[in-house]
């Protein structure tokens, strides 16, 4: 959990600016060192920075969306930017990505492109499949 706060603290204070996002939920477990994770809601988005054997990662999901469809941010950038980037292990790289896109999702998805961004993201996802499992 220390891991995930302070990685929140020190590179992504941006979403905690006065009605953007808040903390709803956490855990941690002791199992493999300490497993834990948090999530932020804004209006539209949820975000889940998970600490899993010794790496943090990230998956969102739309609010109104399926409560058990996740998106990492390698969709996210591979939709805004064209390519997915390397490893999603977050690192200063990634939170600077989301200070620049983190808006610009919520835009789409709070939107009339809501639905045309969920399916890109999904096209992605299989594709990324087909890379790695063939």
């Amino acid at each position: 959990m220390v891991e995930i706060l302070l990685y929140l603290a020190r590179h992504c204070g941006f979403l905690f600016r006065p009605g953007w996002f808040r903390f709803v939920d956490s855990r941690v477990d002791e199992s493999f060192g300490g497993d834990a994770y948090v999530i932020l809601e804004s209006k539209t988005l949820r975000l889940q920075f998970t600490w899993d054997r010794g790496q943090l990662l990230l998956c969102f999901q739309p609010i109104d969306g399926s409560t058990t469809e996740w998106f990492s941010p390698g969709l996210l950038r591979g939709l805004l930017v064209g390519d997915r980037g390397g490893s999603e292990v977050l690192n200063e790289e990634w939170a600077t990505f989301l200070a620049t896109s983190v808006e610009e999702f919520e835009r789409r998805i709070g939107g009339p492109e809501r639905d045309a961004t969920l399916q890109a993201f999904r096209k992605q996802a299989r594709s990324r499949a087909k890379e790695l499992f063939g």
